[in-house]
C-alpha cells in the first residue's frame, strides 16, 4: 500500500508540474486540499496504530481493520487528486460517472437506496480543471455528510440544467438537522467555501424528522 501511495504522489507531482497552463493559486489549493486530506487521515492512522500498541487482541484485530480501511481512503484520494489534475479541459461524462460511482458506494455501504438522474446534454459541458476539482469535492463532502449523519432510507440524486447554470440537487428522507446549528460545523463549512469558489448558489432545506435537501447552481459558461 505505500509503495502504491508513494507512486500516486509521483505521479501527482509529476501532472502539476507538467500542466504548465494551471494558474498558481489553482496548484497552491490542490496543495492545501492534497495537504488537508493526507494529514488528516495519516494523523488518525498514526494515532490509532500507537494506542493499539498497549491494547488487547481483540482491539488490535479493529485498530488493523480501521487502519486498513483508512489506508484504502487514502488510496481513493490520491486517486481523485490524480484524475483532479487531468487535462486543463475536458468533458463532463467522466465527471458525472465517478459522482454516481461514489454515491452509490459510500451509501450502498450505509444501506441507503440512491436514485441517480441527470440530463445528457451535461455530458457536452466542458469544465476547467478548477471547476471540475470543486464540483467533485463539493458533491463529495454531502454525500459523506449525508452518509454520516442522515439516517436515511433513500437519497435522491439529480443533475439538470437550468439557465446557464449546472443545478445539483441532493435530497434525502432522514433525520433531518438544525441549519442554524450547524453551519459551524466543518461538512457545512466546506460545502459553503466550495461553493463560494465555484461563485455557486447554495440552498440547504431541512425538517427535522424529515429529511433535508442541498441545492447548489453553478454558473457555467
Amino acid at each position: 500500500i505505500v509503495v502504491f501511495i508513494l507512486g500516486l504522489l509521483f505521479l501527482i507531482i509529476y501532472n502539476v508540474n507538467k500542466n504548465i497552463k494551471v494558474r498558481k493559486n489553482l496548484r497552491e489549493q490542490i496543495s492545501r486540499d492534497l495537504h488537508d486530506h493526507l494529514g488528516s487521515t495519516l494523523s488518525t492512522i498514526a494515532l490509532v496504530g500507537d494506542a493499539g500498541q498497549s491494547s488487547s487482541m481483540d482491539k488490535m484485530k479493529s485498530d488493523l481493520r480501521f487502519i486498513s480501511e483508512e489506508a484504502r481512503e487514502l488510496t481513493t484520494i490520491l486517486k481523485d487528486f490524480v484524475w483532479v489534475l487531468k487535462d486543463n479541459d475536458a468533458d463532463s461524462q467522466e465527471l458525472i460517472s465517478r459522482m454516481n460511482s461514489f454515491g452509490n458506494t459510500i451509501l450502498e455501504a450505509k444501506n441507503i437506496q440512491s436514485i441517480f438522474k441527470f440530463e445528457p446534454k451535461i455530458c457536452n459541458i466542458t469544465f476547467s480543471m478548477e471547476q471540475r476539482k470543486n464540483i467533485y469535492f463539493l458533491f463529495k463532502e454531502i454525500i459523506n455528510n449525508v452518509a454520516k449523519h442522515s439516517k436515511a432510507s433513500n437519497v435522491f440524486i439529480d443533475l439538470i440544467l437550468n439557465k446557464g447554470e449546472l443545478v445539483i440537487e441532493i435530497t434525502d428522507n432522514g433525520v433531518g438537522f438544525d441549519i442554524s446549528n450547524s453551519s459551524n460545523g466543518s461538512g457545512i463549512r466546506n460545502i459553503r467555501e466550495r461553493c463560494s469558489l465555484l461563485k455557486a448558489k447554495l440552498s440547504i432545506n431541512s425538517v427535522m424528522n424529515e429529511g433535508s435537501s442541498f441545492k447548489i447552481s453553478i454558473p457555467i459558461k
